[in-house]
């Protein structure tokens, strides 16, 4: 992790465009991801005062880690160049190279969403759950839909692998993250049996595991959310 003073993080920050902030208590706001001059990205971590696993494992080495595990399990995500702490700042960052693609989220049915997508992203997803990937922030932001085709990860940082495919319950829990947010529900209900086709036809479950998961997913999309949803 190489040290950066509050003179180098001002030469490397110069002219760079605010991409987020973060809001903590009563502060003034701080920046939370900047895209750099040469157009790379810098996501910035504060760093726990206590004893924590944070600490122990800084997120940024995560998010490093992370970019590198999914790289060689052939999963397309960023490029990281760096990895910082910030002196004096109480901070660590990680800068990477972006992964060019569009978020799900920015999807505009029906033609940039419909069922061949939905299909795709199930058995992207399902890929994941039968690799041991637990991404805790998956969602349509951090989906991305790549120019060529398939499916890419950004904001890696809260991730675990496992040795083994993710039993039914961590499934769900991820299915929990993925179908959070109203936009993306109403946005995937349309497609939900494709989505549900892909995704079983992948998962490489036993019974009953694919009926209860079936059954959650009809329970967050479910035939209401259908016809109102569709286009």
């Amino acid at each position: 992790m190489q040290p950066l003073t509050p003179s180098e993080y001002a030469a490397l920050t110069q002219g760079a465009r605010v991409i987020a902030r973060e809001y903590l208590g009563g502060t003034r706001p701080s920046d939370k991801v900047l895209q750099l001059a040469d157009g790379s990205y810098l996501k910035l971590f504060r760093v726990k005062r206590l004893l924590t696993s944070a600490r122990l494992r800084p997120p940024n080495r995560r998010f490093q880690r992370n970019a590198a595990r999914l790289s060689a399990m052939g999963i397309p995500t960023v490029t990281v160049m760096a990895t910082y702490r910030l002196v004096k700042q109480g901070r660590t960052a990680v800068r990477y190279r972006p992964l060019e693609g569009c978020p799900l989220r920015a999807c505009q049915p029906p033609g940039d969403f419909d069922a061949p997508l939905a299909e795709a992203l199930g058995v992207f997803v399902a890929r994941l759950h039968h690799q041991g990937v637990h991404f805790r922030s998956l969602h349509f932001g951090n989906i991305l839909h790549l120019p060529h085709g398939g499916f890419g990860l950004v904001d890696i940082a809260d991730m675990r692998f496992y040795h083994k495919p993710l039993g039914w319950r961590h499934r769900r829990r991820n299915l929990r993250h993925l179908l959070r947010k109203e936009s993306d529900r109403n946005l995937l209900a349309p497609w939900r049996d494709d989505f549900k086709r892909g995704y079983f036809q992948s998962a490489g479950l036993s019974t009953p595991q694919p009926r209860r998961l079936a059954a959650y997913m009809d329970q967050h999309l479910p035939p209401a959310l259908l016809r109102s949803s569709a286009p």
